[in-house]
């Protein structure tokens, strides 16, 4: 019993980690995309508390983001296979988390909160497709 216990225990920790991963390499094509995209200049916007989520939010590059996206999606999809559309989903989890926060520390932020959780909902397409793919993958390499 005790065997099972750990064992449980490390794959509750193992799914953490994951998750931890994939909001990690969510949150970096986001935010990086307007700095590595040639040509493109930053401009700084001003919140209360994530300056960098709000700078990366409102100078969002569609093509790059969308294509970094799609590739950690499929590199967590392709990790852990049988969490795929929730490892997806955890990809952009830490904007609507930061909104949140934002909007309950400064309640007079985030007016238009309903269309920007549309774009968090959108911007949660490209990793759950690139999720799907990598799943999919590892399934069929696995089989062989």
């Amino acid at each position: 019993m005790t065997k099972n216990l750990k064992d449980a225990r490390g794959l509750q920790l193992t799914n953490v980690l994951f998750f931890i991963v994939a909001a990690v390499l969510g949150s970096l094509s986001i935010i990086l995309t307007p700095y590595i995209t040639p040509g493109r200049k930053v401009v700084f916007y001003d919140a209360p508390l994530f300056l960098i989520i709000a700078t990366a939010i409102k100078n969002l590059s569609i093509f790059p983001t969308t294509l970094l996206l799609l590739i950690a999606g499929f590199i967590v999809g392709y990790l852990k296979s049988e969490m795929w559309w929730l490892l997806g989903f955890a990809t952009v989890i830490l904007f609507p988390i930061a909104s949140i926060s934002e909007m309950v520390l400064y309640p007079t932020t985030h007016n238009l909160w309903p269309l920007e959780f549309l774009v968090y909902g959108i911007l949660s397409i490209p990793p759950l497709i690139g999720a799907l793919l990598g799943s999919k993958l590892k399934n069929k390499m696995s089989r062989r």
